[in-house]
């Protein structure tokens, strides 16, 4: 059975309503115990020692989008910008010498199949998930684990929206993006003014709010598909995207973000993503990076 053949399986099992209704008591009883441990290691401090260390600079937060050009991240790395990658960036490096600041993972189904591949694309700091801390680490791989507040629900699809968190050293939010992560990761970093390229928020299968599920095969979802995937296959998404899901969490992350005097900015070409203002990405570099 192939990988991919695996991970289907793996993600009926665990969007069946009756077996996550059954779940729910022991999930969150072990949510509680592993909060707890993990409050007791290392990684907590890490993460507090980031607090606030690029405070009032701008940064790039980049997606997986079909909209995202090479180029572009070869004019972000002429200019010293900081970025954020996320889940496969490291497939357009031979591209680009371009290369993130930081890197996040949280989705434990990436996490499971594309971990030796996130320990090879290089050297920079990676924030995975707490989960797959039973994948190890090595200092050569600047892993550093971050729990990931999760409360199980028994719909798989109509997940809650809480609002992102001050205190990212204690665990970030689960949203339905990684996007909003790496949002609230840099603004915790004290990063005041963000930019979004490559977030297109579009997806060839995408399931609503009422449930019901619409698939364009039209739509191409990752710069990446056609490649050849880790995982086995074309590179081709074929997860069900929780669309409603996706933009509550962008508004809760705009909200949140603006109380704090953070703006966030979409640079990207293209794409569905409405609820950040957006911007032309060539226009940002006529001026000094913290003209902001």
């Amino acid at each position: 059975m192939s990988v991919l053949a695996k991970v289907s399986i793996r993600r009926r099992i665990k969007e069946n309503r009756y077996i996550r209704f059954m779940a729910i008591p022991y999930m969150r009883v072990r949510e509680y115990y592993r909060r707890k441990k993990y409050l007791q290691e290392d990684d907590p401090a890490y993460f507090r020692a980031l607090k606030g260390g690029h405070a009032g600079e701008r940064c790039f937060v980049i997606g997986n989008g079909p909209s995202l050009l090479p180029e572009d991240l070869d004019k972000l790395a002429a200019e010293g910008e900081t970025c954020f990658g996320t889940n496969r960036i490291y497939c357009i490096y031979p591209q680009t010498k371009w290369r993130p600041d930081y890197y996040i993972c949280f989705d434990m189904e990436a996490v499971s199949t594309l971990m030796q591949d996130i320990k090879d694309a290089g050297d920079y700091p990676k924030f995975i998930n707490y989960k797959g801390a039973r994948f190890g680490r090595e200092e050569k791989d600047n892993i550093h684990y971050i729990f990931v507040a999760d409360k199980f629900m028994a719909d798989a699809f109509k997940q809650e929206c809480p609002t992102l968190r001050d205190d990212v050293d204690k665990g970030v939010t689960r949203s339905a993006t990684v996007t909003v992560a790496a949002i609230e990761m840099a603004i915790y970093m004290g990063f005041k003014t963000i930019y979004l390229l490559g977030v297109d928020n579009n997806y060839s299968l995408k399931r609503f709010r009422d449930g019901h599920v619409v698939k364009d095969t039209s739509v191409q979802t990752s710069y990446f598909a056609g490649m050849e995937d880790p995982r086995g296959g074309d590179g081709t998404e074929r997860a069900v995207q929780a669309i409603d899901f996706m933009n509550d969490s962008y508004t809760i992350s705009r909200t949140f973000a603006e109380e704090r005097g953070v703006k966030i900015y979409n640079a990207t070409r293209g794409g569905k993503l409405e609820v950040f203002e957006r911007v032309d990405f060539d226009s940002l570099f006529k001026e000094s990076r913290r003209a902001e």
